[in-house]
Protein backbone atom coordinates (compact mmCIF):
# COMPACT_ATOMS: atom_id res chain seq x y z
CA UNK A 1 0.00 0.00 0.00
CA UNK A 2 1.29 3.45 -0.84
CA UNK A 3 -0.76 6.42 0.30
CA UNK A 4 -0.57 10.01 -0.89
CA UNK A 5 1.83 10.71 1.98
CA UNK A 6 4.49 8.96 -0.09
CA UNK A 7 4.09 11.48 -2.91
CA UNK A 8 2.48 11.80 -6.30
CA UNK A 9 1.40 8.93 -8.52
CA UNK A 10 4.90 8.40 -9.91
CA UNK A 11 6.45 8.15 -6.45
CA UNK A 12 3.69 5.87 -5.16
CA UNK A 13 4.11 3.52 -8.11
CA UNK A 14 7.88 3.47 -7.63
CA UNK A 15 7.42 2.63 -3.94
CA UNK A 16 5.05 -0.21 -4.84
CA UNK A 17 7.47 -1.58 -7.43
CA UNK A 18 10.38 -1.45 -4.98
CA UNK A 19 8.45 -3.29 -2.28
CA UNK A 20 7.11 -5.85 -4.77
CA UNK A 21 10.56 -6.58 -6.18
CA UNK A 22 12.14 -6.71 -2.71
CA UNK A 23 9.54 -9.25 -1.61
CA UNK A 24 9.98 -11.29 -4.79
CA UNK A 25 13.61 -11.92 -3.81
CA UNK A 26 12.61 -13.62 -0.53
CA UNK A 27 9.14 -14.93 -1.42
CA UNK A 28 10.28 -18.54 -1.41
CA UNK A 29 11.32 -18.20 2.25
CA UNK A 30 8.05 -16.70 3.52
CA UNK A 31 6.04 -19.05 5.71
CA UNK A 32 2.99 -20.55 3.99
CA UNK A 33 -0.50 -19.24 4.78
CA UNK A 34 0.68 -15.75 5.72
CA UNK A 35 -1.08 -12.67 4.39
CA UNK A 36 1.33 -9.75 4.23
CA UNK A 37 0.58 -6.04 3.96
CA UNK A 38 3.42 -3.58 3.47
CA UNK A 39 2.77 0.13 3.85
CA UNK A 40 5.24 2.34 2.01
CA UNK A 41 6.69 5.20 4.02
CA UNK A 42 8.00 8.44 2.49
CA UNK A 43 11.51 7.56 3.69
CA UNK A 44 11.57 4.66 1.19
CA UNK A 45 12.04 7.15 -1.64
CA UNK A 46 14.09 9.72 0.25
CA UNK A 47 17.70 10.19 -0.77
CA UNK A 48 19.43 7.37 -2.61
CA UNK A 49 17.42 4.48 -1.19
CA UNK A 50 17.28 1.68 -3.73
CA UNK A 51 16.30 -1.91 -4.17
CA UNK A 52 18.93 -3.26 -1.76
CA UNK A 53 17.68 -0.96 1.01
CA UNK A 54 14.10 -2.09 0.36
CA UNK A 55 15.19 -5.76 0.44
CA UNK A 56 17.00 -5.25 3.73
CA UNK A 57 13.89 -3.67 5.25
CA UNK A 58 11.58 -6.41 3.96
CA UNK A 59 13.83 -9.14 5.37
CA UNK A 60 14.10 -7.28 8.70
CA UNK A 61 10.30 -6.91 8.92
CA UNK A 62 9.69 -10.54 8.04
CA UNK A 63 12.23 -11.66 10.64
CA UNK A 64 10.62 -9.42 13.23
CA UNK A 65 7.20 -10.95 12.46
CA UNK A 66 8.73 -14.43 12.41
CA UNK A 67 7.17 -14.91 8.99
CA UNK A 68 10.34 -16.06 7.26
CA UNK A 69 11.93 -19.48 7.32
CA UNK A 70 15.54 -19.54 8.52
CA UNK A 71 18.18 -20.00 5.93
Amino acid sequence: IATKRVGGAVQRNRARRLIREALRAVASRVMPDWDLVFIAQPALLAGKAGLQDAQDEVVWLLNKARAIQPG
